[in-house]
């Protein structure tokens, strides 16, 4: 990932502030999006150590289902 370092002094010369509707659109986009991936990592974290107890389902060979699932429940 390329990291481009700039200050605030330098977008004004650039003219940011002409473009104030547009920033603001990505700006709550890129915090929208950062909240998705923090509630994803936080499910992922909660989920890694559990384990699954599982049993075949009827007579097929590649279909299972979760049994025992009391402490999933909490």
């Amino acid at each position: 990932m390329n990291v481009i370092n700039f200050t605030l002094a330098q977008l004004l010369q650039q003219g940011i502030d002409n473009h104030l509707e547009k920033v603001e659109d990505i700006s709550a986009f890129a915090a929208g999006e950062a909240g998705i991936l923090k509630t994803v990592t936080d499910i992922q974290e909660q989920w890694e150590g559990t384990a699954f107890t599982c049993r075949g389902y009827r007579d097929t060979k590649d279909r299972y289902f979760i049994t025992e699932i009391e402490d999933l429940l909490l």
